[in-house]
């Protein structure tokens, strides 16, 4: 018996990249050697503050893929196909003014991965018929 299985995608996290100052475990002299202070370096950190609404995370889809893959041939499934879903989204606007006989206008359109369909059947195995001895 055929089955589908949908990988749904995750989208990417979104954010911003914020300067932060890290100790590095040594302690140095300053104000001509009368204080000592630890010493720090400056490293940039991601900060998310929400997920993308056009971008997917293409390593988090990848790891879903492979654990569903296992986990339907650890249950007796042979794939027999995968399909990206693929979804979009557009916006567009067009103005015209009689006045001047003019108008203007714009558009666009993209799309993403939204997850993976993934058709597989259920092998069926069947006992090794017995002999019978008379």
């Amino acid at each position: 018996m055929h089955q589908v299985f949908i990988v749904p995608a995750k989208m990417s996290p979104k954010g911003r990249m914020k300067k932060k100052a890290v100790p590095t475990g040594k302690k140095v002299k300053k104000f001509f050697g009368l204080v000592e202070v630890n010493e720090t370096k400056v490293v940039d950190e991601f900060v998310p503050n929400g997920q993308s609404d056009c971008q997917v995370d293409s390593v988090a889809l990848a790891n879903d893929l492979e654990v569903k893959l296992q986990e339907l041939a650890a249950n007796g499934y042979a794939i027999i196909n995968i399909t990206p879903v693929i979804s979009g989204s557009y916006a567009y606007k067009a103005e015209w003014s009689g006045k001047f006989s003019a108008g203007y206008g714009y558009g666009y359109g993209f799309s993403y991965t939204d997850g993976i369909m993934i058709v597989a059947f259920k092998q069926v195995t069947h006992a090794a018929p017995t002999s019978v001895s008379s």
